[in-house]
């Protein structure tokens, strides 16, 4: 059965200056074979173009897939390296993934994840990652 409820992600580089990058959109979403999987747009920041999402949760792993103007599918695996390739309309970049911490906690209408990660061009560190992702229920939402 699918549920509808909010989803919002929070994003910050490490020892930078950037600031906290939050999104916060409707999402639909499900479980099936021991996984939760929730679906959501983004548009950009003239609110014109979408990018669809859908985050896969497992209990050791987290997908991220996007598809839009930017094309990823990153996948967070607790102490693996993993690959992505990140395609742009200029052409495609290829990164690895090194997650070093990654906490899923689940109760009736919650679900969130806590993850931190190393994105590697090269073998060699571009950024350290900090991402929360909260789903609640529409339920949950309203209060």
């Amino acid at each position: 059965m699918n549920k509808e409820g909010t989803i919002i992600i929070r994003g910050k580089q490490d020892g930078s200056d950037h600031e906290l990058i939050t999104v916060k959109a409707p999402v639909t979403y499900h479980f099936q074979n021991n996984k939760h999987f929730a679906r959501f747009e983004e548009r950009d920041s003239q609110g014109l173009l979408v990018t669809k999402n859908i985050l896969k949760i497992a209990s050791n792993q987290v997908d991220i897939m996007k598809r839009g103007i930017n094309n990823s599918h990153m996948v967070f695996r607790l102490d693996s390296l993993t690959k992505t390739n990140y395609h742009t309309p200029y052409g495609m970049m290829e990164f690895q993934i090194k997650t070093t911490d990654l906490d899923i906690k689940e109760a009736k209408d919650l679900i969130e994840v806590n993850l931190k990660y190393d994105l590697l061009s090269d073998n060699n560190i571009i950024s350290s990652n900090d991402i929360n992702i909260t789903i609640t229920s529409a339920e949950t939402s309203l209060r």
